[in-house]
């Protein structure tokens, strides 16, 4: 079942940062989009597994791992198993800017290992 919503009205887009889509993919399909979107994508896999190709390199995408691509990346996912699940979001605007610095999208040095904490 794929359910999506796409909730953009005309006056929404002179906002300085807005949600153009939103919705859920079971199963996910094979996508190929050689100029990317034009809006910012995240999309959540919530079951089964599916591959990602960018930038000449393949990511696997299992069950709570997550991606983010910029407008206009060139991309291609599809599904590794029948049971491939995805949530996702596309959002525009003037301000809808995830920009890297010297280090990782939140501001990480590009070094820094990252450690799972406890739960306490």
């Amino acid at each position: 079942m794929t359910r999506s919503i796409y909730p953009v009205l005309a006056r929404q887009t002179t906002l300085p940062f807005y949600l153009a889509g939103i919705g859920i993919s079971d199963p996910e399909y094979h996508a190929v989009r050689e100029n990317g979107l034009t809006s910012h994508q995240f999309l959540f896999t919530e079951k089964g597994s599916g591959v990602l190709k960018i930038g000449g390199q393949t990511y696997t995408q299992q069950r709570g791992s997550a991606f983010y691509l910029a407008p206009k990346t060139a991309h291609e996912y599809y599904p590794s198993d029948d049971e491939w699940c995805t949530r996702w979001l596309i959002f525009r605007g003037k301000y809808a800017i995830i920009q890297e610095r010297d280090g990782d999208s939140c501001g990480r040095d590009k070094n820094q290992r990252y450690q799972r904490r406890k739960p306490g």
